[in-house]
């Protein structure tokens, strides 16, 4: 019964300790994608503009 706890217990840790490991991983990867996109955007926008 107290190996099952504990058992039970480490994982709780490590799943503690993944999530947010794995949410700042796939923010960076939103952060970077969103800024590749705003940098793109611009990039249209002063085409256009200029094209004006």
């Amino acid at each position: 019964m107290i190996p099952h706890f504990v058992n039970a217990s480490y994982n709780v840790a490590g799943a503690v300790v993944q999530v947010p490991t794995y949410i700042y991983v796939n923010m960076t990867d939103i952060i970077l994608l969103v800024f590749v996109i705003g940098v793109v955007g611009n990039i249209l926008v002063v085409i256009v503009v200029f094209k004006e």
